[in-house]
């Protein structure tokens, strides 16, 4: 994971407003997919890409109802990164974690391997995932209640 500050100086976050309609539709965006990675019909690593693009919406949530956007390749290196520092340190394991999840994904998308995913990886992520979401939420009424 990158240091917030690190990320604002190189320009991999930039200050950009939100809106009500935009983080709505993330919402239901990273609800649908966490859905989806609870579908038994669908493979482990379908199913466990889900969880994670579920995790990365929630994070890109933050940064986007923060008041920022990520711009730069490796944008979800960065909106995993930022997660702790908008939300505070409940959320640092969860960033944690799910800056694993975003490598083990990355291997999936792109190093041609299979079957490194079991179960209990989906299980766990996906359970990560809804306490990051249920952290966003509480966030958002909190803080935010704009966008709740």
């Amino acid at each position: 994971m990158r240091d917030w500050q690190a990320l604002v100086r190189d320009g991999s976050i930039e200050r950009r407003k939100s809106s009500e309609n935009e983080i709505s539709g993330l919402i239901k965006r990273a609800d649908l997919y966490l859905a989806d990675s609870k579908e038994k019909g669908i493979s482990l690593e379908l199913r466990y890409q889900a969880a994670y693009e579920s995790g990365r919406i929630w994070c890109d949530i933050a940064l986007r109802a923060a008041g920022y956007r990520a711009k730069t390749s490796g944008h979800h290196e960065s909106v995993i990164s930022a997660l702790a520092e908008i939300i505070g340190p409940d959320a640092r394991k969860p960033a944690l974690i799910l800056d694993k999840a975003r490598k083990i994904r990355h291997t999936l998308m792109y190093g041609g391997e299979f079957g490194l995913i079991t179960k209990k990886n989906v299980s766990e992520l996906i359970l990560t995932v809804t306490g990051v979401k249920k952290l966003m939420l509480d966030w958002l009424r909190e803080r935010k209640s704009q966008f709740t």
